[in-house]
């Protein structure tokens, strides 16, 4: 049950978190270019990939807390639903160039910031393998 109740604050948090970035004047879709989904989308990547990796590479933290992180917060912050949905509209309106780039970027960037965060996880932990006081206050 105490499993269920920390994934679901972490998608509480991670549904006001993505509502809040649509609510930003710059993220907003542009004409029909769906750039808050798109930000989300791809940011969640990155984070995602960093989290896990840092969480299972360097910091042993319990597991509801990572379950609270990547399936509660990540889970509920991006959204596979919305963006199958957008594509879908802009296939209906004809906007066969806009849908393929949204689908290309989201895919491609999010591939890359994915391994954008491992490799900067996978850094941060080498790192801190070199300098054992480096998460400690001197």
């Amino acid at each position: 049950m105490r499993k269920y109740l920390f994934i679901g604050c972490g998608g509480f948090l991670g549904a006001m978190s993505r509502c809040a970035i649509k609510l930003i004047p710059y993220a907003k879709s542009t004409g029909n270019f769906p750039l808050s989904t798109l930000l989300i989308n791809i940011t969640g990547c990155f984070l995602l990939a960093f989290t896990l990796t840092i969480t299972l590479q360097l910091w042993r933290i319990n597991t509801e807390v990572r379950n609270l992180l990547t399936v509660g917060f990540f889970g509920s912050y991006t959204t596979f639903s919305t963006f199958s949905k957008e594509i879908y509209n802009l296939i209906l309106a004809k906007n066969y160039v806009s849908s393929g780039l949204y689908m290309s970027l989201s895919i491609i960037l999010g591939l890359f910031l994915c391994a954008l965060g491992i490799a900067f996880a996978e850094k941060l932990a080498h790192k801190t393998d070199e300098n054992p006081h480096f998460w400690k206050e001197s």
